[in-house]
């Protein structure tokens, strides 16, 4: 693996755990009782920028870069442009790709309100 490639792996990497945070974050943000704005909006820009930037570091590593122009698009329109993004970058594995961290991250947001419901009393 050349290190321009390594080096856009190390990205896609952080860029999804970006995305993995901000879900956990917005599990904590809708369970919290005070419910600042600002940490709601946080969460969901930093889950919604990690969504872009993985699809960009995703396309880029496979040879088929995203246009710059089309990354407002894909943040305005994330769930069905990183389907596009992931298919034009993959092909069939692309879209295995998406389901398979959409289900992550579903199961990253459910157990994240578990967890803080259980410890702040709001379950049981």
């Amino acid at each position: 693996m050349s290190s321009a490639a390594r080096s856009l792996w190390h990205q896609r990497l952080a860029w999804l755990l970006l995305m993995y945070a901000g879900a956990a974050g917005m599990a904590v943000a809708e369970l919290s009782l005070t419910r600042p704005p600002i940490l709601t909006y946080g969460f969901a820009y930093a889950f919604g920028c990690g969504i872009v930037m993985t699809c960009v570091k995703d396309s880029a590593l496979r040879g088929r870069p995203m246009p710059y122009s089309w990354r407002w698009q894909v943040g305005m329109l994330w769930p069905i442009a990183v389907w596009i993004v992931a298919w034009r970058a993959r092909r069939w594995w692309g879209l295995l790709w998406v389901a398979v961290h959409g289900f992550m991250i579903a199961v990253v947001f459910f157990v994240t309100a578990i967890c803080y419901g259980l410890a702040m009393g709001l379950i049981f």
